[in-house]
């Protein structure tokens, strides 16, 4: 059987997921923040690199497949930590565990939104854009926490749009070295999210 590696693998679709593959016989992974596998906080870099290492260390011979679906929304402290765990956290983890699923021909799903098409002119979609065109986290998370309370920005779509837009910039050239990637957008699903 498979070796899968899930993100957010203990609660809401994340958790789903695992149970669901676990009933099929495969081997899953869980990385989450309580009751994984791995306890690692994705809304910080060494956090995901401590990850990173440590699917490197359970699985050298590699993976054949990263689900990455850890994802957290408001109430939360700030938007930018919205953005850490949906958007830079996704991406760490698919571009750390590359090399892992390289070995075994495997696939990457990232999880958006299906209400990515539903972002309010003015409504965070020129973040979506410096996530995907500049990608300097610290700048960005800055950028986020100042905006006033009021704004209309919703950084979880945005968070979503940004990983749609980035999945579809690097898919070709994963193709190329036999990795899938793709984004899923699951619609309303009764979770704590």
């Amino acid at each position: 059987m498979s070796v899968y590696v899930v993100t957010g693998g203990a609660n809401g679709i994340g958790r789903a997921t695992t149970e669901l593959l676990r009933e099929q016989g495969h081997t899953v992974c869980v990385i989450d923040n309580e009751g994984g596998d791995i306890l690692a906080d994705l809304s910080r870099k060494d956090g995901r690199a401590q990850a990173v290492s440590e699917v490197c260390r359970r699985y050298p011979d590699g993976i054949d497949d990263l689900a990455c679906i850890a994802g957290i929304s408001f109430p939360k402290p700030d938007n930018g930590s919205i953005l850490s765990v949906n958007y830079f956290g996704a991406v760490a983890m698919a571009e750390g565990l590359f090399a892992l699923l390289k070995k075994r021909g495997g696939s990457c799903v990232m999880t958006a939104s299906a209400s990515v098409t539903w972002i309010p002119k003015g409504g965070g979609g020129h973040v979506a854009e410096l996530l995907t065109d500049c990608g300097d986290e610290a700048r960005i998370v800055s950028l986020v926490n100042s905006f006033p309370p009021d704004a209309p920005y919703n950084m979880y779509l945005t968070s979503k749009l940004a990983l749609a837009r980035w999945a579809r910039r690097h898919s070709t050239q994963w193709a190329v070295e036999g990795v899938r990637l793709t984004v899923v957008a699951p619609g309303c699903v009764d979770t704590r999210l």
